[in-house]
């Protein structure tokens, strides 16, 4: 099926024919098949791609509600194939609204979302009415029976299944398909070499950084000079590992100097430009040194090739001045992520309450925050060398990890362009995907097995999501400075996980071109249209966007926050300005807050998924719906003021543009994570379990309360 002929089944059929009934009102031990739907349910199909195949399936799987322990009194049919894990229902509409996506159901996730499976048991009196939880792991043997399933997503999203109403076996199968499918052993087993459906990017204007005229292109736009573009790095003596074969160097070094210098550094990674100022100083990144004197055979002490490319690096810059060395490291990413999975992940309302009476001390205490704020310190003062035309070379490890996130943090507080969404989807072409992060590790696109390594030694680490996550804290305190919203940065770290896109799901370049090999079809997360209908699409541009030169200084009056009140919300809002949230008089750099008592939590990100937290009415979704609306009515007249029309009226008819935003939901019918979740379905469930919780309303919130949390 074509991608074109899927959009259109989806725009034209959004309901799935329905063959199930309902059990609205009984509790679990009153469900009752019905076997005169047995052979109904048994020709239930879920929508398959292009060389998708069906693994696994069970009939009469009950959905648990999340944070919960009760079932949404349905049930449904939950599928396993090579790409993903489908449940189909007869009510779409349960467990809240989201993106509508061209690809995914609501209840469907692919399998390389999956971060862990755990089997559920024991739920009676004696367990104290809560389920057991099990780690299931593909090297370890499975139970004999299976009564529930609990499936963690990478992104915070928690499914349950139970099959006390499927034929004996199907949990176990179920269970055994998604062990062997999700976590796989080797890279071609993805379902991206199994999806041979034609492609036609539509990408546009973004740059690759695939090739040497990607990058001169960036050095013609940045005005870099006393460089130079290398491809030694695409020989057979290619010595720089993870990175394609340009690589911008000193114009004063020769590629066999860059050969030889390069076994003193890790990975091989020798400094190299990355970005240039209009005074002429640059980024420069870096792999560290060897820890010993001398490395390989040369007999040389490693300082003396730093040295040497040091002093080259000094000669490109036009007044030949020294440059700034920030070493970069942050211990223990995975530990911090695994804490803040643990804290937005509570498995039933009691455990959410509990969470919630100690939040900001737990969160203090997974000490994400911490990370973010060292990560955007570091940058910040990276930025203000380069602004004082001192060239700056970043130097971390291996050099593909936090070098990537700092450097991409500088051009963003430096580079308007990168601000943009083209500006910032090319900003990570250049230092994610050409530099040649290792996403394929750090996602866990590919398993290794438990046996073989231990916990600290993992690869898997959510670098990319803490540079998101720092991005999303820029973006708060300036958000006149970004053409994209949070919704686009929430919705870029779903898509990292969605293995039918190229982008995110190589180690380097070099992956690329051997699965290009394999025949496999490349197609760019950029390309939104492939996933999404221009309805969300819209969410992702931010209708407040302006260029830095319009609002370099403060205005002469700030309206206080306490005084803006938006039509149609009951209580006054926080204002979107404050008054750390101008440029600096340098038009291009912004000034952010870096220390953690100026950070907050990304709740759209990691608390979605929560339908205690998706109060009608509330969060920073409600300035962007109102201002699209507004923007929209602005425009409608101002062509009509071009065209001498605005008093047109139909006789007697209704004014056809009296309903301009209709497309633009009522801000009172939404929820703070909109549009991921959030309608009036969404907020009800939310009150219904906010009403039934055991703690008295005292209890409930207090200081350390997330619900507390300024909107």
């Amino acid at each position: 099926m074509s991608m074109d002929k899927l959009k259109r089944n989806i725009m034209n059929d959004k309901k799935l024919v329905h063959n199930f009934k309902s059990y609205i009102g009984l509790d679990d031990n009153n469900f009752q098949v019905n076997r005169e739907l047995d052979k109904p349910i048994e020709e239930i199909k879920p929508k398959l791609l292009a060389g998708e195949l069906v693994i696994g399936v069970a009939h009469n799987v009950l959905l648990y509600a999340p944070v919960s322990e009760k079932p949404y009194g349905r049930i449904g049919s939950l599928f396993v194939t090579n790409y993903k894990l489908s449940f189909i229902t007869d009510d779409p509409t349960i467990g809240g609204c989201r993106q509508q996506s061209l690809i995914l159901g609501l209840h469907d996730v692919t399998l390389s979302m999956i971060a862990s499976v755990f089997e559920l048991s024991g739920l009676d009196e004696e367990s104290g009415g809560k389920w057991r939880r099990r780690h299931l792991r593909p090297s370890h043997p499975l139970p004999k029976k299976v009564q529930a399933l609990q499936i963690i997503c990478k992104n915070m999203r928690v499914l349950a299944f139970g099959f006390k109403m499927s034929a004996s076996g199907k949990g176990r199968t179920i269970a055994a398909s998604l062990l062997h499918h999700a976590f796989p052993k080797r890279h071609f087993l993805l379902f991206a070499y199994e999806y041979k459906e034609p492609y036609y990017s539509t990408v546009g204007d973004v740059n690759m950084f695939q090739r040497h005229n990607d990058w001169k292109r960036e050095m013609d736009r940045t005005n870099c000079q006393n460089w130079r573009i290398s491809r030694a790095n695409g020989t057979a003596e290619g010595f720089y590992q993870g990175a394609g074969e340009s690589l911008v160097v000193p114009a004063s070094v020769l590629d066999f100097q860059l050969s030889e210098a390069a076994g003193h550094f890790r990975k091989g990674r020798v400094p190299i430009w990355v970005w240039s100022t209009p005074g002429g100083a640059c980024l420069v990144r870096s792999g560290e040194l060897f820890n010993t004197g001398n490395s390989g055979n040369t007999g040389t002490p490693s300082h003396v090739p730093e040295s040497v490319l040091l002093e080259a690096i000094r000669k490109t810059h036009p007044a030949k001045s020294a440059s700034k060395v920030l070493p970069l490291s942050i211990p223990s990413l995975r530990s911090a992520f695994k804490k803040l999975t643990n804290l937005c992940t509570p498995n039933t309302m009691t455990d959410f309450w509990e969470l919630d009476g100690q939040f900001y001390s737990a969160m203090e205490n997974t000490r994400w925050l911490k990370y973010v704020s060292e990560c955007l310190s570091v940058a910040e003062q990276a930025a203000g060398y380069l602004s004082d035309n001192i060239t700056v070379v970043l130097q971390e490890g291996d050099g593909m990890d936090y070098c990537a996130v700092v450097s991409s943090l500088i051009q963003l507080l430096l580079d308007s362009h990168s601000r943009t969404i083209k500006g910032f989807q090319s900003l990570i072409q250049k230092e994610w995907i050409a530099l040649g992060h290792p996403f394929s590790d750090r996602l866990g696109h590919v398993s290794l097995d438990d046996s073989d390594i231990s916990d600290g030694d993992r690869e898997a680490s959510p670098v990319f999501l803490l540079f998101l996550d720092c991005c999303w804290q820029i973006q708060k305190q300036f958000p006149l400075s970004f053409e994209f919203t949070e919704s686009y940065l929430t919705t870029l770290w779903d898509s990292a996980h969605n293995q039918l896109f190229d982008t995110f799901l190589f180690n380097s370049p070099r992956e690329r071109d051997l699965a290009a090999s394999k025949c496999l079809t490349f197609r760019s997360v950029w390309d939104w249209k492939e996933q999404f209908i221009e309805e969300d699409i819209q969410y992702f541009y931010n209708p407040l966007y302006s260029p830095p030169t319009q609002h370099t200084h403060p205005p002469k009056s700030i309206i206080p926050p306490s005084a803006i009140r938006l039509p149609g919300l009951a209580s006054p809002q926080k204002s979107a300005i404050s008054e750390h949230l101008w440029l600096s008089p340098s038009p291009n750099r912004l000034l952010p807050k870096t220390s953690v008592p100026y950070l907050d939590i990304w709740q759209q990100c990691y608390f979605r998924w929560l339908p205690l937290l998706h109060l009608p009415g509330s969060g920073d979704i409600q300035f962007l719906l109102y201002h699209i609306k507004i923007t929209r009515e602005v425009k409608i007249l101002q062509e009509k003021l071009a065209t001498k029309d605005i008093n047109r009226r139909s006789n007697g008819a209704k004014d056809e543009d009296s309903n301009i935003a209709l497309d633009c939901p009522s801000l009172n019918t939404v929820g703070a994570f909109f549009p991921f979740v959030g309608n009036t379905t969404g907020a009800g469930d939310s009150h219904a379990l906010l009403t039934t919780s055991l703690l008295e309303p005292h209890q409930q919130l207090d200081s350390q309360s997330i619900l507390n949390a300024p909107d």
